[in-house]
């Protein structure tokens, strides 16, 4: 890896590093402010819908606006003004400002993926393995998140995580101007001119289906799973409030999710790309149905493992985007993509707080199980293509 290729890595990790700890704070923040600002269930859920809506929405035009001003210059503008914010988060009086601050945060945060993604993709030379990196990195920020959060509440004020979150990109932003260069890379593109590229329409289609059914996954998962496993772990670490172990435990399962970005990139060059994601998809299914039925041990170790495959399905996605797509149109892929998986899947936050108070909580994993069948489907056509066209 050139020192330029490590540069890259160092900048886009860490801001992927820090825009999933941002986003999951508010979650693991739930349980200790839910009084502070009278936040119901329902409410809470809203709050989370809208503010990750607006991560998606954002990631379209900076895909478009990637291939016009570039994707370091959009890296730039992301970690300059996510900083801004989370100072802004910090000095907030109320729950008005808190909350507009949060969604505007969200809103800038949403150019990450497109120009990070896509400043990856144009300029490492083994495109799986620097998006395996770059996914550790984002299950660190998952778990660093609520670390950060659980750290804050008990030594500080909740609202020095975001403060701490700021100074990080800020840091960040001054190292990615003065060392990060943009060398768009002169590889050969992953297909060449056959009917693939006649045919890539329909397979981003596909593609992009499972995305949002993904997305509606991740947040049903990431929004509820700390308050879900407060209340469902009596028997583990009694001896602490249920507003420290919604912090404590998401870290733990969060951090296991580095496990599966590590073997990715071994089980996507043993069994290829699409057959990878084919057979992950398959085995969430009964992880989730036995996270809705079980408590405390099992509970805890049934969410290693699904966040252990959903982070081992997102580098080998991110790579075959690179596969279906072009140099030109890549960041608006990756754009795209995003969007549909955090915006569309944002709707997931919204009824699973509408599940938690007229039903159950549990229900949440239910459901999210049951939209894993159409996604499954999907992913086999996508494997048929890939196999039968031999790519």
């Amino acid at each position: 890896m050139t020192t330029i290729e490590k540069n890259i890595i160092i900048s886009t990790g860490f801001s992927h590093l820090i825009v999933h700890a941002m986003l999951l704070t508010f979650p693991s923040l739930y349980p200790s402010i839910k009084t502070i600002y009278n936040i119901s269930y329902d409410s809470f859920g809203s709050i989370v819908f809208f503010s990750s809506f607006l991560f998606g929405l954002g990631a379209i035009p900076a895909g478009y606006f990637e291939n016009k001003i570039g994707c370091r210059k959009l890296l730039l503008l992301h970690l300059f003004g996510s900083s801004v914010l989370c100072f802004f988060i910090f000095y907030s009086k109320t729950s008005s400002s808190f909350i507009l601050g949060l969604c505007f945060l969200c809103l800038i945060s949403s150019i990450y993926h497109p120009s990070g993604l896509t400043l990856i993709s144009k300029n490492l030379k083994k495109i799986e393995n620097g998006m395996a990196i770059h996914g550790v990195f984002g299950n660190v920020g998952l778990a660093f998140g609520p670390m950060i959060a659980t750290i804050a509440l008990t030594y500080f004020s909740w609202k020095y995580a975001y403060f701490f979150f700021g100074l990080i990109n800020l840091i960040t932003f001054f190292f990615t101007l003065f060392f990060v260069r943009d060398e768009t890379s002169s590889i050969a593109q992953n297909f060449s001119k056959n009917h693939l590229r006649k045919n890539n329409v329909n397979i981003l289609l596909l593609f992009f289906l499972i995305t949002g059914l993904l997305g509606m996954n991740y947040y049903g998962f990431t929004t509820f799973v700390p308050s879900f496993i407060a209340d469902n772990t009596e028997n583990l670490l009694n001896n602490i409030s249920s507003e420290i172990k919604a912090g404590i435990f998401p870290t733990i399962i969060f951090a296991s999710g580095m496990i599966g970005s590590v073997l990715a990139p071994k089980i996507s060059s043993l069994f290829g790309k699409s057959f990878s994601l084919l057979i992950i998809y398959i085995l969430i299914i009964p992880v989730l149905l036995f996270i809705s039925l079980s408590t405390n041990y099992l509970l805890l170790f049934f969410c290693i493992v699904w966040a252990i495959l959903f982070a081992c399905q997102l580098p080998i996605a991110n790579a075959l985007v690179a596969d279906i797509t072009d140099n030109v149109k890549r960041g608006l892929g990756y754009g795209i993509n995003f969007f549909i998986s955090f915006g569309i899947g944002a709707f997931a936050a919204y009824f699973s707080g509408k599940f938690a108070v007229k039903i159950d909580m549990n229900f949440i994993f239910l459901f999210m199980s049951i939209i894993m069948i159409p996604a499954i489907i999907s992913s086999f056509l996508i494997y048929l293509f890939f196999k039968n066209n031999r790519v």
